[in-house]
């Protein structure tokens, strides 16, 4: 039976990562009954994994096991999920969207004034100040887990919310839920980042990350920006994908939630106000699509600038559990993620790279590229090569580094197509474990994964052309550090000059700078020395402009 995710979505870039992650979610999961004259949907084991439901018309508020095969219910499909933001902007966004079905409102939580991209604001100010209030509400999504396996913190480095109230969360889960592993999707800012303090920001929460997380995935904007920007795709739901189409399946599961009832507590979870329904009730066929009605106009839109870049991050998190939530040959679950890619406690963060043809769209090759090639088996097979030709490359990575100029201490590739055979997947497996840089004492340092559930959007109709396999690869490589290393660089620049530190020294002792500093530059050289063991790259890592650390 697959296990359970609570996503915890902070600050601006973690809600809005968290709406397209949940829009795909639910392409994913919420395909009607094929032999249901009605097309309805019904609640699965994979679901769960995600969704619980709750039906108020049976006071039902259950686990997998209790509601398990029960027809789905307009508004009844609910995220496990749990909103924060200091401003009301984005989890007002969420909330009076097209997705505001999944959310009630005790799993939101916000302040009107914002962090002020301030990383102790966040952290030393509005941590204390909220922090019983977004456990309690992760409390209440663990109550209706069978068995919790994880938590997904999304959010970004560069601003106040996200680094400091995202790392300050991520601190009081590791002391209430020691034994759930906590999964980091951490945005870095990019150099032209026009919050002048994300260097500061990003070094404070990069030492809390590496004493607190179990794996952090980091994500740079600059890479997103180069990956999602030559496409003009549509992700939206009933969209057209590389060439495939489905109709829309979220206007059948989303409805208008009742409003908000009650005055907020000081310092208890602040609900959002919500537009209240005012048509008489109508059919739930009918109610659904007024409810999706913004999806069904947006279907037409291409996404773009930020959507794009967000789809990205989406789908990374969607085929990283995509094993633990539908069955394949060789299934992989998140602890063995944590067991098979961390080799030492502080060097987790895994460097990720998509498939250029994976189901967000963002794939040089169309649809007609994807042609059955005598058979349906034969075409993946030379797309499969294709894939793993590239998943390594530089210009593929989520982060701006080279993969091939590290030491690799582990891998994991997990693959995602209905005609993937376990004899391609080991042949392409071994021609990459020639090339890689592999650590002397991993040299077989490679987890698979095959699942045979394709993803979200890609799907093609009855008619149509098989869906093309897809690859995510995860990577703890030395080569991680070229991003520290200008990282530090830009930190470096401010603090020579005490520049901005008067706004840090309102809310925490400024030696706390030097610290995470130092902590930085240690787990630079952690790095560095597993990668000279591995075999003998030498300290200088390319395209980090610099062979030592910066003074």
């Amino acid at each position: 039976m697959p296990r359970e995710v609570i996503t915890l979505q902070v600050g601006q870039a973690g809600n809005q990562i968290g709406r397209r992650f949940w829009e795909q979610a639910l392409e994913e999961h919420c395909q009607p009954d094929e032999d249901d004259d009605h097309g309805e949907l019904k609640f699965t084991d994979s679901m769960s994994s995600f969704f619980h439901l709750h039906d108020n018309d049976d006071l039902i508020c259950g686990t997998a096991r209790k509601v398990r095969d029960r027809i789905v219910k307009p508004g009844a499909l609910k995220a496990r999920a749990v909103l924060v933001d200091m401003e009301e902007g984005p989890v007002t966004e969420t909330l009076r969207g097209p997705l505001r079905g999944l959310f009630d409102s005790h799993q939101s939580l916000t302040d009107v004034s914002g962090a002020g991209n301030n990383f102790a604001h966040g952290h030393h100010c509005y941590g204390p100040q909220y922090g019983e209030s977004v456990l309690e509400a992760v409390r209440q999504a663990a109550e209706l887990c069978d068995s919790l396996q994880s938590f997904f913190l999304m959010h970004s480095l560069g601003g106040g919310t996200g680094s400091g109230l995202g790392t300050y969360i991520l601190t009081l889960l590791e002391d209430d839920f020691p034994q759930v592993h906590r999964f980091v999707t951490a945005i870095f800012p990019s150099e032209d980042d026009d919050v002048v303090t994300s260097p500061y920001n990003s070094v404070l929460a990069l030492q809390q990350l590496t004493a607190h997380a179990d794996c952090v995935l980091p994500v740079e904007n600059q890479s997103l920006m180069t990956l999602a920007a030559p496409f003009p795709w549509v992700t939206r739901s009933g969209s057209t994908v590389a060439g495939f189409h489905r109709p829309s399946t979220m206007d059948r599961l989303l409805a208008p939630p009742c409003p908000p009832v009650g005055l907020p507590k000081e310092g208890k979870m602040r609900p959002l106000p919500r537009p209240t329904p005012t048509a008489a009730p109508a059919p739930a066929a009918a109610a659904l699509r007024g409810a999706a009605g913004g999806l069904e106009q947006a279907a037409e839109r291409p996404a773009c600038g930020f959507d794009g870049m967000n789809d990205l991050v989406a789908r990374l998190l969607l085929d990283l559990t995509a094993s633990m939530r539908f069955g394949g040959e060789l299934n992989v679950d998140l602890n063995e993620i944590t067991t098979n890619l961390v080799p030492y406690p502080r060097l987790h963060y895994l460097m990720s790279s998509l498939s250029l043809s994976s189901s967000t769209g963002t794939s040089r090759n169309n649809a007609q590229e994807w042609e059955p090639l005598g058979s349906a088996q034969a075409a993946a097979s030379l797309h499969l090569r294709q894939i793993c030709s590239k998943v390594f490359a530089r210009e593929n990575q989520l982060l701006r580094a080279d993969p091939r100029q590290g030491s690799v201490l582990a891998c994991a590739l997990l693959f995602r197509g209905q005609e993937l055979s376990l004899a391609d997947v080991t042949e392409n497996v071994k021609k990459l474990q020639r090339e890689m840089n592999m650590a002397s004492w991993n040299k077989d340092g490679f987890k698979i994964g095959l699942c045979q559930a394709t993803g979200s959007s890609s799907s093609p109709t009855s008619s149509g052309p098989p869906p093309p396999p897809s690859l995510l690869s995860l990577t703890n490589n030395s080569c991680v550090t070229s991003t520290f290393l200008r990282l530090l660089g830009r930190f470096q620049k401010l603090y020579r000059r005490r520049a901005m530190v008067h706004h840090y020294a309102e809310y925490m002792d400024v030696t706390l700078l030097e610290e995470a500093r130092e902590d930085l530059r240690g787990l630079i050289e952690e790095y560095h020395g597993v990668g000279a063991r591995g075999k003998a790259v030498g300290r200088r890592v390319t395209g980090c402009g610099a062979g030592s650390l910066v003074a």
